[in-house]
């Protein structure tokens, strides 16, 4: 049995996701939506299922008409991308025997969709946690990307504690001596200013256009996706210095969207901020704080928090060579002056 869900779709997209035992918030139809209305294409939920077993997959369809070379094309053309943070082929069942000849029929299933739909590539950000690119190996480019961190909150608070580096251990105290302080905002109070502080660090950090996310993003997920993020603020000498936006379902809580202003970087807000987090996550029964990836800097800060690492993994698929060839000599002759990072990005028509 195949189906193709829209968000239109929920219950039955629900009914469906309810058979797994394990899954996350990316498999949603409202986080889906959330990147549709954020103009990343039609969100998709594809479903095979054999013998009460099931594969959920979500993409978002991407139109590549709508691409400024392609004007002269008339035959209407897509690829595919999972939606922004983590997805892959979610299947139900654990079992390798199983899961492998399900698998198999997901993506025979698939590849005939993507035929008849004219998909010329797909993109897939596969998650860590979840290791939904196993059983992909063979079917597509499944390339390991860099690591990423995460806490085990099953852990005492003390093994929690002392599982910090000593750095990440000093900067905690430090901001408790500085009189700093976390609270929950429960009912997303104070949304304006965090969005006010993450767009303050997006400029400050130079972030591609991408993460300037617009007011219908905000409200849609203030409104419909309210239950599945929890709010943070760090607060210092009467004023809110930083805050971070954790999104939640199931057994896993992730680090999704952060900003703090420059002048507080000395009281160490961040710091306290996840540590007070992860508290409360253990509390509320989460397994799993998910810091994410990163490089530099970054990735150095989330590492001082745990030593515990899943294996990130993306996965490359040109399912039409020719149209995509021709689609590129498009590209390149509309853009000719290119840089590394151009060429090296995938699809390369959309770099």
């Amino acid at each position: 049995m195949v189906k193709v869900l829209s968000p239109n779709h929920k219950q039955e997209w629900l009914r469906i996701l309810k058979k797994f035992e394990k899954k996350d918030a990316s498999f949603i139809p409202e986080y889906a939506e959330l990147y549709e209305i954020n103009g990343d294409g039609k969100a998709q939920c594809f479903v095979y299922e054999e013998n009460g077993d099931y594969v959920l997959y979500v993409f978002m369809k991407r139109k590549i008409n709508d691409l400024p070379f392609m004007n002269s094309e008339t035959v209407e053309s897509f690829d595919i991308i999972t939606p922004y943070g983590y997805g892959g082929p979610l299947c139900s069942s654990s079992d390798s025997g199983i899961k492998k000849n399900l698998m198999k029929g997901f993506f025979t299933s698939f590849n005939e969709y993507c035929r008849e739909e004219n998909i010329i590539t797909e993109f897939i950000r596969f998650h860590p946690l979840l290791k939904t690119h196993e059983g992909c190996e063979q079917y597509l480019n499944v390339i390991k990307s860099c690591d990423n961190i995460y806490l085990d909150l099953t852990k005492s608070e003390e093994d929690i504690w002392w599982g910090f580096k000593s750095p990440r251990r000093r900067a905690i105290k430090k901001a408790k001596r500085n009189n700093s302080t976390v609270f929950h905002a429960e009912n997303f109070e104070h949304f304006d200013k965090f969005v006010e502080l993450y767009h303050q660090t997006m400029e400050r950090v130079n972030a591609d256009s991408y993460f300037f996310f617009s007011e219908e993003y905000y409200a849609f997920l203030n409104d419909k996706l309210r239950d599945n993020f929890e709010l943070f603020f760090t607060k210092a000498n009467g004023e809110i210095i930083a805050g971070v936006l954790f999104l939640c379902y199931g057994d896993y809580i992730h680090s999704y969207l952060g900003g703090a202003i420059e002048d507080s970087f000395s009281l160490r807000p961040n710091d306290l901020l996840y540590y007070e987090v992860a508290l409360w996550a253990k509390k509320k029964g989460y397994k799993y704080l998910h810091f994410g990836g990163g490089e530099g800097g970054v990735y150095k800060f989330k590492q001082g928090f745990s030593k515990d690492t899943a294996e990130y993994f993306i996965g490359k698929l040109i399912r039409n060579k020719p149209i995509y060839q021709r689609i590129c000599e498009k590209w390149n002759k509309y853009y000719p002056d290119k840089t590394k990072e151009d060429i090296s990005f995938f699809p390369l028509y959309r770099a």
